[in-house]
């Protein structure tokens, strides 16, 4: 009975190890603060159950359930993307809704200080901007028009200091962020030089046509080149040439007995099959 075939998006989905150490490091970080989160909305059930706040509660029951779900499916689908975006509208929702419909307290609007950390890590610095600022505009109408949300009027020192904390670290952390993506991306550009030159030397390694005439090499267009050239273009190698004990015996036999007489040389070689070598000689 042969192995059943993958058709369903979600098994197929299930091979994760092959994604990028640093999608591997962005989920991990989703999933945590996924979990943490579902556990501080379900703290606010509890507190919306004693309160009989009933319509509050579900619509924090409904959140926390899309967030843990949407944080249990990264690690079902390869592509996160869309489930990032997921999360970051519940965040939102669960930041907002108090503001948007329901009873709230003034010190809830702190809650909106991690959304620029999250959104450029998750997200990027690109599509974040345009998340941050899309907050940034909401937080400008429930400081300075309270009254087209029936929100709380706070004070005006509190609304410049608000928006100018908020600014700041919106600011703070797109240039880490990007400073990140920078220092990503020239690992990857490195990453990638090193993974060219190891497939130079495994091809190096390899079976090589050589003549067994005059000992010339056929490269992956069929020309034949010699090995120095081969090697040079293959692997950036570069060559000095010098001349062996027995080649100077062979073509110049004054010199090597000269050679011999001043110690550089201890023996005459013996043929061509290159038994009983003498020893390396010093020219070059």
């Amino acid at each position: 009975m042969g192995k059943p075939r993958e058709s369903a998006p979600l098994l197929r989905g299930r091979r994760l190890d092959r994604l990028p150490f640093t999608e591997r490091r962005k989920r991990l970080f989703v999933t945590v603060g996924g979990f943490l989160g579902t556990l501080g909305i379900l703290f606010f059930c509890l507190r919306d159950y004693l309160m009989g706040e009933t319509s509050e509660l579900w619509f924090h029951l409904l959140n926390s359930g899309g967030i843990l779900g949407a944080t249990i499916a990264l690690h079902f689908y390869r592509r996160g993307t869309l489930l990032y975006r997921l999360l970051v509208v519940l965040t939102f929702l669960a930041m907002a809704s108090s503001f948007l419909f329901f009873s709230h307290e003034p010190p809830e609007i702190l809650w909106f200080f991690p959304f620029p950390i999250v959104v450029f890590y998750v997200l990027g610095t690109q599509e974040g901007l345009y998340w941050v600022g899309g907050v940034g505009l909401f937080l400008l109408v429930l400081l300075f028009w309270p009254e087209l949300m029936h929100s709380f009027s706070y004070p005006t020192p509190v609304r410049y200091y608000y928006c100018l904390s908020f600014g700041t670290v919106s600011i703070i952390f797109h240039y880490i962020e990007r400073l990140r993506e920078e220092y990503q991306r020239a690992l990857e550009r490195r990453l990638h030089s090193l993974e060219e030159a190891r497939a130079q030397i495994l091809q190096l390694k390899g079976l090589i046509p050589i003549c067994e005439r005059c000992k010339s090499v056929r490269d992956d267009k069929g020309y034949w080149t010699k090995l120095e050239s081969y090697l040079e273009a293959e692997s950036g190698v570069a060559f000095s040439h010098g001349i062996c004990d027995r080649c100077i015996a062979r073509e110049y036999p004054e010199i090597y007995e000269q050679m011999r007489s001043t110690g550089k040389l201890q023996s005459r070689p013996r043929g061509e099959s290159g038994e009983n070598r003498p020893p390396r000689s010093t020219v070059s």
